[in-house]
C-alpha cells in the first residue's frame, strides 16, 4: 500500500510540474502551441509518466549515475514517441 501511495504522489508530482512549466511558458510567450484540450492532456500524461520514472532513484541496486542515464534514455524516448504520435 504504501507503495502504490508513493507511486501515485510521483505520478501528481510529475504532472503538476509539467503543467506549471506548461503554463509558465505561456505566459512568458515562449515557442509553444496554443492552449487546446488536447494539448493540456498530452502534457499532463508526459508529466505524470515521467514522474513514474522517477522511481528508478529509489533502487538502491543502480548508482545515481546509472539511475540518472536511465531516466534521461525513458524521459527522452517518451518525448520522442509522443512526438512522432501526436
Amino acid at each position: 500500500m504504501k507503495k502504490l501511495i508513493k507511486h501515485v504522489n510521483q505520478l501528481l508530482i510529475g504532472a503538476s510540474t509539467a503543467s506549471l512549466i506548461y503554463i509558465v511558458a505561456l505566459i512568458l510567450k515562449l515557442d509553444v502551441p496554443s492552449l487546446t484540450i488536447q494539448n493540456g492532456l498530452i502534457v499532463v500524461g508526459l508529466g505524470a509518466i515521467i514522474g513514474l520514472y522517477s522511481a528508478v532513484f529509489d533502487s538502491e541496486k543502480l548508482s545515481f549515475l546509472t539511475a540518472l542515464i536511465c531516466h534521461f534514455v525513458l524521459t527522452l524516448s517518451s518525448v520522442l514517441f509522443s512526438l512522432l504520435f501526436f
